[in-house]
């Protein structure tokens, strides 16, 4: 593990190179130039094009005791090909970093070719797999360029395991002359040529004259050809849908071949990725460099729809909006997409008794932009939701201001007596919440009465939970004492952890979620800022490549949390979320729960201050989890286990990488049975539920920030084939009641490389 500053300042500047916007990530490889007034910040842009993402500057003034916070909300401007940042005094002191609004896809190779000699020696600045390239022995690298002394070689660089439903890109600085000598790049089962193999393909090759040629493949089957201007010197680009089988291609930004379909002769393998000469550079003149390789678990998501027909509503009663989703449903088309329009406004709904459990829903509502053009909504019902989207096929739910209940479906106040014997606690509840006696806390989802429970919060940090508190404390009734004070009786002897003056959330679990979107496809919730549900934000069972962007799960000022259950949670999604520059707070139960998903993405994201997991990965396969600032957790940050008798088995396939990750002390939760070793990045299995053997593998755990940590870092166990590389971990926080540290602890497991 590497500790110390200069390794700390190298690793922030590759963090520019793995988050910075759309387009080439790469472009901002270089320096950050701070003024002596630090007042102005500057990043070097290593490309020629003007850069249009909006980026934000975050600062962290030491490696321990602090994380990541934004200097300003000033954007940087990219004037000059540089990104410059010119406003308050940003500190004396500390590490820089910059930040898009929008988060690339996942780099897996890159390689800029630095120096001379055999490509086998080059040092990738990416290469997740870690094993470098494999080559004959003819390529090598000249003057910062890839290039080849005879005819047909090739050199290879091993891929992770890629997503049935995913894409992958390859792009590379191409040179070339005017000549019929072609260069080729593209995928294959094992590394080798690409013209004459029984396992490449897709691939394509360019010839110095501009012939191109597709091949689905094996080998130089199943071939498409066309033409473009002599390149010279160009970028070339293949991106290949896996979930689709077709791909696109470019040759100096014109597209030869876009989304065609492609054959392969076999089941295609993209376990490498290939270059390969067909001649000499002295001969062809062909030449390389900036190779990339780039990848998504998953589609694209929905972000826009350009739609040609419009509702605005007008009557905007719960039966007058839910006409108007009728009125869509029965409109839309692929071709001709709705935009329902609902004008800007407060609103108090309450659910007719017709609806179920939410104020709104449909079935099968397709191609739809529901746009509440910044309107704020109460709901009067605690135990219903907002909108059931059931099966929705490319729907855009987007610009609410606030969704929150006028009601609300959780009680706080503060304890105020307790009594061990009795095993009572005397809670006077805040002003403006509902009393605990209330009818509606009798219906929560956990059995009733019987078996209600609460959980205490950090006093000084509104969602946190407190340290050596237990992650739930069940009690058997409420009774008025008198004014706002209750006495809780505990089902169980925990009254010990009780003082005068902690905080205290009553917290039933009810059955509803803001938004139900159970068979979803392709369905998107867009810049929607929710304060409060009985239990998840957004939830269902089976959904198909759903997206949640610029979405907003906070605790309201004077309040201890926010939702009472998961922020974004559900089972079998194939293809799994995509979450992108999301903010997560004071969540009752798990921000991200993925069980048995395939394909999943979660990227930009702040999760901060709640009762339990970051990103729990259970049963589930080929996830990306990559700069993510996650802090505050009472469990771990990001995990892969089984808990108790749920049915998930192995996570695999699992990028986890640029995310920085503080302030949690998962083993200061109190257990009755705790677990094994927790962690801010944890995988393992429970001994007494889970099935015996390997649980979770090929997890790749790269360049994270861990700080601000208790006891360990990453802890690794039941686990095999995990990877665990260039990860930054500060010294840990001294606690007294803690004996030992551990940066990394591996457990019970087999091919485990840490470095």
């Amino acid at each position: 593990m590497k500790r110390n500053l200069e390794r700390f300042f190298c690793a922030v500047l590759a963090w520019l190179f793995l988050a910075t916007g759309p387009g080439r990530a790469g472009c901002l490889m270089g320096s950050i130039d701070v003024a002596g007034d630090r007042s102005v910040v500057s990043v070097e842009v290593g490309c020629t094009n003007t850069l249009s993402e909006p980026y934000v500057l975050e600062h962290m003034p030491t490696l321990q005791g602090s994380s990541w916070r934004p200097v300003t909300t000033n954007h940087l401007q990219s004037p000059g090909g540089r990104l410059v940042h010119a406003g308050s005094s940003v500190g004396s002191s500390g590490f820089y970093r910059v930040r898009s609004g929008q988060v690339d896809e996942l780099l897996l190779v890159n390689d800029d070719f630095d120096g001379n000699g055999d490509v086998t020696g080059s040092i990738l600045e990416r290469d997740v797999q870690r094993g470098g390239w494999e080559s004959s022995v003819s390529l090598q690298v000249e003057d910062g360029r890839l290039t080849s002394s005879s005819s047909l070689q090739y050199a290879s660089v091993e891929l992770p395991p890629i997503s049935p439903y995913g894409i992958v890109k390859i792009t590379a600085d191409y040179v070339s002359q005017d000549n019929n000598y072609w260069l080729g790049m593209g995928f294959a089962a094992r590394s080798g040529g690409l013209h004459d193999s029984t396992n490449s393909g897709p691939w394509f090759n360019v010839r110095g004259n501009g012939a191109v040629s597709l091949f689905g493949g094996s080998g130089m089957s199943n071939r498409m050809s066309s033409a473009v201007a002599p390149p010279g010197r160009c970028e070339i680009m293949m991106e290949y849908n896996v979930l689709t089988q077709s791909a696109t291609l470019s040759i100096g930004g014109v597209v030869v071949f876009d989304e065609v379909p492609v054959v392969n002769l076999v089941e295609p393998d993209l376990s490498w990725f290939t270059v390969e000469f067909e001649e000499d550079t002295a001969t062809a003149g062909h030449s390389l460099d900036n190779v990339r390789v780039e990848y998504l678990p998953r589609p694209r998501p929905l972000r826009s729809l350009d739609t040609t027909q419009l509702i605005q509503v007008t009557d905007t009663s719960v039966s007058g909006i839910q006409q108007a989703l009728y009125d869509a449903k029965a409109l839309s088309t692929a071709s001709d997409p709705v935009r329902l329009s609902i004008p800007q406004g407060t609103y108090t709904f309450k659910a007719p008794a017709s609806n179920g459990q939410c104020v709104f829903q449909i079935d099968g509502l397709d191609y739809t932009v529901i746009d509440w053009n910044g309107s704020s909504v109460f709901l009067e019902d605690p135990l219903k939701g907002f909108m059931k989207l059931y099966a929705a096929n490319h729907v855009i739910v987007q610009n609410l201001d606030s969704v929150d209940y006028s009601v609300l479906p959780f009680a706080q106040g503060s304890v105020v007596a307790v009594d061990h014997t009795a095993r009572t606690v005397d809670v006077q509840i805040d002003a403006g919440f509902p009393h605990p006696t209330n009818a509606v806390f009798l219906l929560g989802v956990d059995g009733g009465e019987e078996m209600r429970w609460g959980h205490l919060v950090d006093p000084n940090v509104p969602g946190k939970h407190k340290e050596n508190s237990s992650l739930h404390y069940w009690f058997t009734n409420v009774v008025h004492l008198s004014g706002s004070t209750f006495r809780y009786s505990m089902q169980a002897d925990t009254t010990g952890h009780f003082e005068i003056s902690d905080r205290f959330v009553d917290l039933p679990r009810f059955s509803n979620q803001l938004f139900n979107l159970g068979r979803a496809k392709q369905t998107t919730l867009k810049n929607i800022t929710a304060y409060s549900c009985g239990n998840f934000f957004a939830s269902g069972w089976y959904l198909n490549a759903c997206n949640f962007l610029n979405v907003k799960v906070l605790i309201k000022p004077g309040r201890l949390k926010s939702v009472n259950g998961d922020c974004v949670t559900g089972t079998e999604w194939v293809p799994g979320p995509w979450i992108e520059n999301c903010v997560f707070e004071g969540a009752g139960d798990d921000i991200c729960h993925q069980k048995d998903a395939r394909g999943v993405y979660v990227s930009g994201n702040v999760m901060k201050n709640s009762r339990r997991y970051g990103v729990w990965l259970n049963g589930s396969e080929y996830a990306v989890i990559q700069n993510n600032r996650i802090e505050g957790l009472s469990g771990e940050s990001i995990t892969g286990h089984i808990e108790y008798n749920t049915s998930g088995f192995a996570s695999r396939n699992v990028i986890v990488l640029g995310n920085t990750i503080a302030d949690f002390s998962p083993q200061y939760v109190f257990q009755l049975t705790p677990r094994k070793h927790p962690a801010g990045i944890s995988l393992y299995g429970q001994l007494a539920h889970a099935l015996p053997g390997i649980h979770n593998t090929e997890w790749r755990i790269i360049g994270n920030s861990i700080l601000d940590w208790k006891r360990t870092a990453i802890s690794v166990g039941y686990s095999g084939q995990i990877g665990i590389y260039d990860n930054i971990i500060s010294a840990p926080v001294y606690d007294p009641d803690i004996t030992a540290t551990n940066e990394v602890l591996i457990y019970d497991s087999i091919q485990v490389v840490v470095e």
